[in-house]
Order: C-alpha cells, then structure tokens, then sequence
C-alpha cells in the first residue's frame, strides 16, 4: 500500500458496521469491533482517525456486481448497505481523512473463526463482521 500509513482502518458497513485497526509497525491487529454506524463513528472511528497517519479502507457495496444464490434477496439488501458506504464516504471527507472505497473482496472475507485465527494469530472472539473489517486491512 503507498503512503506511509501507520493505521489501517477497515469498516465492513452494514446494518452490524464492522470495524477493524491493523497497526502497521507492529504488524497486527490492534481492535476489532461491531455495532451500528453511529456507535462505531462515536466510540471508535474518531478516536482512531486523530492518531495521525491514518487511512481508512471501506468496503464499497456499489461496486458490487455478484450475489450469488438467492440474487434478488441480496439486492434488496444490498440497497441499504450501499447507502452505508456512501456515508462512511462522506465522513471520511467531512473528516478529511484519507481513504479508499474499495471492491468487495470474493473469498477474503466470510472466513470462519478458526481459519480467520490461523490467518491473523487474532486470539479473542470475532464475528463475521469483523473479520470482514480485519480482512480489507490485514498485512497491507
């Protein structure tokens, strides 16, 4: 990745917002969490964009064009989430923070817990939101 970002935010928006930190010096996941747009923006976002180096990677649903089994289902669904990326966009540049909407990266993410552990060496708990988070950053 170019620049000389210290932190990489990874936000998997959804209905449940998955949120993850990848210290780059340190080279490992540093936080994980999940929970509504507003509650990721207030009690983890802002803490973590005033550190300096930053950039944030957001997993862009518009630029989705797969949905497998079940297509007309997930687009419904879908709809919501593009919503949500396009205003983790605009907080990005409200902020301006630097960043990057990013394609929905096919076989990176839905890991299962173990495989996910394996990967990232991650010890506590996760869910598939934050592994989604932890996938769009980790080793960059």
């Amino acid at each position: 990745m170019r620049g000389a970002y210290e932190i990489l935010i990874g936000i998997d928006p959804g209905t449940t917002t998955g949120f993850a930190v990848y210290d780059r010096i340190r080279e490992k996941i540093v936080e994980l969490e999940s929970g509504s747009l507003i509650g990721i923006y207030h009690g983890f976002f802002l803490k973590y964009t005033d550190l300096g180096t930053v950039k944030v990677r957001i997993e862009d649903a518009r630029k989705r064009k797969w949905y497998g089994n079940r297509s007309h289902a997930k687009m419904q669904g879908a709809g919501s989430i593009k919503r949500d990326s396009k205003i983790w966009e605009e907080i990005c540049q409200y902020h301006g923070v630097d960043y990057e909407m990013i394609h929905p990266i096919k076989g990176a993410t839905k890991l299962d817990a173990k495989t996910f552990r394996n990967i990232t060496r991650w010890e506590g708990r996760t869910n598939e939101h934050q592994r989604d988070s932890a996938m769009i950053v980790y080793g960059l």
